[in-house]
């Protein structure tokens, strides 16, 4: 069960930026960063926490993780729940005025972060967070955060996230992203591109003990029939498209050297990653050798959840991020 004791002062607010001039040199015009805050933000502006939004998710998603108990804590913590580019919310191919839907430029995880930056500098006149947080592809924007912004921050926390993805998980990506063409392309209906995209990410969201032990062989044709109960409009599935290839393409050292230093030597923050096992949409290998590398504080799980993991073993998950950020 997830707590939170600020839910209910969430107001969903909007930072106009201006033209964003993305990493592929093309230039997102009009650029809006979306954004919801919690607690107060001192007079130093030194206990700012940077939360940074999974894949299908958007700020108002992260409320159940912020407040005390929970991830973290708005009570000691100025919390800003932040929209990455793409999900809807922030400028997407789905709201954008000059780039509609396919006009839109495509976006990487970096172009993500350096909106987020642009949006706390002009909104906060924040020089430096207390700490940034993500989880999922929010995890790939903590990694892209302590290079793109090493001094920016004191501490990262990134969990069932990855510095880069594996092949396997870029090709699972490439297949969700190409579900959502092919529905396209053969005009399916939303009820049957909604349950086909669900069935198969359903595939490595959960680890293969789970499932078989949650869906019995009684359980199973109800079980088949829910993916049929939410449909997504198309609309939502360009915004999807476009971030599920802003994952595909997530490497933080695809520059490594170009200026003679490696992306993992940039690294100043501490860091705190946490890993599942039997983590099959976002491989934890990479993020463990990150670890390794840095000396970073690493948690592993080993529960059957998956890339849910930390959703199983939440107060663990929530006790060891509320110590790593009170900690000086």
């Amino acid at each position: 069960m997830m707590f939170s004791t600020a839910s209910s002062l969430s107001v969903q607010r909007y930072s106009a930026i201006g033209h964003l001039t993305l990493e592929s040199g093309d230039t997102l015009y009009d650029c809006t960063v979306g954004y919801r805050t919690f607690g107060t933000l001192n007079k130093d502006r030194s206990n700012a926490i940077l939360f940074c939004t999974w894949y299908m998710g958007n700020s108002a998603d992260l409320e159940e993780l912020i407040g005390n108990p929970s991830f973290v804590d708005s009570t000691k913590y100025f919390v800003i729940a932040v929209d990455a580019l793409g999900d809807g919310v922030s400028s997407s191919p789905s709201n954008s005025i000059r780039q509609p839907r396919e006009r839109f430029p495509a976006i990487t995880i970096r172009d993500m972060v350096t909106s987020q930056y642009l949006m706390l500098v002009k909104e906060f006149g924040i020089r430096q967070l207390h700490g940034v947080i993500g989880g999922s592809m929010g995890g790939m924007q903590v990694f892209e955060w302590v290079v793109a912004y090493p001094k920016f921050m004191k501490k990262a926390v990134a969990y069932v996230g990855t510095p880069q993805l594996s092949s396997y998980n870029r090709l699972f990506f490439t297949v969700l992203e190409s579900i959502i063409g092919a529905g396209k392309k053969y005009s399916m209906s939303a009820v049957d591109r909604s349950a086909l995209y669900s069935m198969t990410f359903a595939l490595v969201l959960r680890s293969p003990e789970f499932i078989n032990a949650e869906v019995t062989p009684e359980k199973y044709q109800e079980y088949i029939r829910s993916f049929s109960q939410d449909t997504i409009s198309m609309d939502r599935c360009i915004d999807l498209s476009y971030q599920l290839r802003a994952m595909i393409a997530h490497n933080i050292f695809r520059n490594d050297r170009k200026d003679g230093v490696s992306a993992a030597d940039k690294v100043s923050a501490q860091l705190l990653l946490i890993v599942a096992a039997k983590d099959l949409t976002v491989n934890p290998a990479p993020a463990i050798a990150f670890a390794g590398e840095k000396h970073a504080t690493l948690i592993e799980l080993n529960n059957d959840c998956g890339h849910l993991a930390p959703g199983c073993e939440f107060q663990r998950c929530s006790e060891a991020i509320t110590q790593f950020f009170g900690q000086k």
